[in-house]
């Protein structure tokens, strides 16, 4: 659908066969910028466009708008997540902020969540958006779907217009800390000071994009995006990575043999996970106890390419 609309009832942009009782069903609405398109050739540009599809059996209406001054949509948002400094328990703030959305062209993707009173999936739904999104990308360009601006469920009733789905908060876990010993304070120190003094020029840029990665798997959400941060950090601050080259490493560092490091370090069952991955397609579990196992082969493998003593932090762990 290509269309300009001032204010309108995102319910009407939805198609009525997706439901049966549109008191108990919802839709997830995502907005995204495409640039540049000017609101005036808005139809010049998507006249070709298809705007209905389907991924994985859920249908996912597209529609190119360009909204006047006035549309506004409200969006829940955490704030500073924090210790209560009396009783220790963790908060969480919950905001309400309203988007004021500037007179432009956007793109919208409508898809069915709540069907008549059947709770929708949340996970599914949002990879369905993202595979559709990456599809259009494809051909269309990066920028025909440049920022994703606005995510959230709305009701298709009057009696409830809209509910968001807050940000997401991972829960807390044991294996996560903190672990605030003084030796590992002393440990952090000797690893900047270690990389900082590399002469290795090379070298230490390769470190530095590992830790980059490792970073990024850390503050992710979702598990097979963590896993692929920290498999290409480790395989990164190994030289010349190959799971035999990060095998023979893990050997050196626990003097012990292929066998040890296959079983007992369980590194037949990472390649397992990073074969599954890669080269079927298969989602790892990648829940907290195993992502701070890739944490821990990390820094024992760190360590090793900064030719510090080894601490055999993986197998205490395990």
């Amino acid at each position: 659908m290509i269309g300009k609309l001032a204010k309108m009832e995102l319910a009407d942009m939805v198609p009525k066969e997706w439901f049966e009782d549109q008191d108990t069903s919802s839709f997830w609405l995502r907005i995204y910028t495409t640039l540049p398109v000017p609101q005036n050739r808005i139809d010049e540009y998507f006249k070709d466009a298809i705007c209905t599809y389907e991924v994985n059996s859920q249908p996912i209406k597209l529609a190119i708008l360009g909204l006047y001054e006035g549309f506004e949509l409200f969006e829940v948002k955490n704030g500073v997540i924090h210790i209560h400094h009396e009783d220790g328990k963790m908060v969480i703030p919950v905001k309400l902020d309203k988007i004021s959305f500037p007179r432009s062209s956007y793109i919208f993707f409508f898809a069915p969540y709540d069907i008549d009173g059947h709770e929708g999936d949340e996970n599914q739904t949002k990879a369905n958006l993202d595979q559709l999104e990456a599809i259009l990308s494809t051909y269309l360009g990066s920028n025909t779907l440049h920022s994703l601006i606005y995510e959230g469920v709305h009701r298709l009733t009057e009696s409830c217009q809209w509910h968001n789905h807050g940000q997401a908060v991972q829960v807390l876990n044991r294996c996560d800390g903190p672990f605030l010993f003084k030796n590992n304070w002393e440990n952090c120190v000797e690893l900047t000071s270690t990389i900082n003094a590399l002469a290795d020029q090379e070298k230490k840029k390769r470190i530095e994009l590992s830790l980059q990665y490792y970073q990024k798997g850390k503050n992710i959400f979702r598990s097979e995006e963590k896993f692929f941060f920290y498999w290409t950090a480790v395989t990164i601050v190994t030289a010349d990575a190959t799971t035999m080259e990060i095998n023979k490493n893990l050997q050196n560092i626990y003097s012990q043999g292929r066998s040890f490091v296959e079983n007992d370090l369980a590194w037949l069952w990472a390649v397992g996970c990073r074969n599954d991955f890669f080269k079927r397609g298969v989602r790892p579990n990648f829940h907290a106890n195993r992502e701070r196992y890739f944490q821990l082969l990390f820094l024992d493998l760190l360590r090793h390419e900064l030719e510090l003593a080894a601490q055999g932090h993986l197998l205490s762990y395990i």
